[in-house]
């Protein structure tokens, strides 16, 4: 009971905050004359937007997300650059999400103009992959995923004979046999290294491409995702 209490507890905290910034975003940014509170509504929009998103209601997510955008100030990638980075990435995936291919690439771009390292466009490059794999564009999502899998530390040949992807399964089920049962399997840990688990998603994400493909690529990428589950768990 007391799981469910504050389940309903934070329901009532997330609609509060929706009724709070819905109020907010009737006045809008032309009068909102002071900087600190446009920062602070753009904020506010932003957390509003990610609760929106995790519902899902991605429609509402996309109206907060770009409100927050609006109360940013000239100068915010410099002046406000995480706030600015986490409303342009989270607005190419809802835009990607509802199906609005030129709002999701014109967010992307913002994203891999401003970004300060390649760490900051993964989320990005993810949405953008995945976009590529949807317009049936298998080839193009390949490439890029494989040059964040070789910045992840995951490299791949693109270029996989029959003699290597067969010895990479031979290897890969050496290794598979250290689970001799279902207990054994459920005993991995869960995966906790942040740069295997977000190589684990572009690993996903590149099995769809290599896949449509018909590539050799896709049972080493297959393979891969074994090793690392048994080397780094789940």
């Amino acid at each position: 009971s007391s799981s469910s209490s504050s389940s309903s507890d934070q329901g009532r905290s997330d609609a509060i905050l929706f009724i709070i910034v819905d109020l907010i975003n009737r006045v809008n940014v032309r009068n909102t004359p002071d900087a600190d509170d446009r920062l602070r509504y753009a904020r506010m929009n932003l957390l509003a937007g990610e609760k929106a998103i995790q519902t899902p209601d991605f429609s509402s997510a996309i109206e907060y997300i770009e409100s927050g955008i609006s109360f940013l100030d000239d100068g915010h990638w410099e002046n406000e650059y995480d706030l600015s980075l986490a409303l342009f990435k989270n607005a190419a995936s809802v835009a990607r999400s509802l199906g609005r291919s030129n709002h999701m690439t014109k967010s992307l771009n913002k994203v891999f103009d401003n970004a300060r390292c390649y760490e900051d466009k993964l989320d990005s490059m993810s949405v953008f992959i995945q976009s590529l794999v949807m317009a049936g564009k298998a080839e193009m999502a390949l490439d890029y995923s494989l040059e964040v899998l070789r910045y992840l530390g995951e490299p791949f040949s693109n270029d996989i004979d029959k003699a290597a992807a067969e010895k990479e399964l031979i290897e890969t089920h050496k290794m598979a046999q250290q689970i001799s049962s279902p207990a054994s399997l459920e005993a991995i840990p869960a995966m906790k290294d942040p740069v295997k688990i977000k190589a684990m998603h572009f690993l996903y994400i590149s099995t769809w491409s290599s896949h449509q493909r018909s590539s050799r690529l896709f049972s080493v990428i297959c393979c891969r995702m074994v090793r690392l589950t048994l080397s780094h768990g789940e």
